[in-house]
């Protein structure tokens, strides 16, 4: 199964997004910025680079949970998807909500991350893979 991840708004504070499963829209996103300090793809204070990644299941020692990982993203480890409200409550992850109370902020948070693992559970007890692919609906912005 593969989920989409379409940036929808790339502000100072944070990246905004849609996600989409079985071509629906499932949730909202909400990641760091696309660049640090002038730079992009900086580990932890940036956004996840574009692509295709596996997604894991694995224990979050932050959240104390079970999380979907992105796997083999390129210069980046650990990049889990979780619940958040803020841009600052996360260290370069994805986080989900279901409704944007005032960018940069996102809510029902926890409500989306259940539906979520409520999904991918089932695909991932079936030893099915599961894809993020990741991608902007506009053109990235210049350095």
């Amino acid at each position: 199964m593969n989920m989409m991840l379409y940036r929808t708004q790339y502000l100072a504070s944070c990246t905004k997004g849609n996600l989409y499963i079985g071509g629906d829209l499932f949730c909202f996103t909400l990641e760091p910025p696309l660049k640090f300090n002038g730079t992009l793809n900086v580990p932890d204070k940036t956004c996840t680079p574009e692509g295709v990644f596996t997604v894991v299941r694995k224990a979050s020692t932050r959240f104390e949970r079970i999380v979907p990982v992105l796997v083999n993203v390129p210069n980046r480890s650990n990049i889990e998807m979780h619940p958040l409200n803020l841009p600052s409550q996360t260290e370069g992850c994805i986080g989900v909500g279901k409704q944007w109370i005032d960018a940069p902020e996102i809510g029902q948070s926890d409500i989306a991350f259940d539906e979520l693992m409520g999904v991918l559970n089932p695909i991932w007890a079936d030893s099915q893979l599961v894809t993020i692919t990741i991608e902007s609906i506009f053109e990235v912005p210049h350095v």
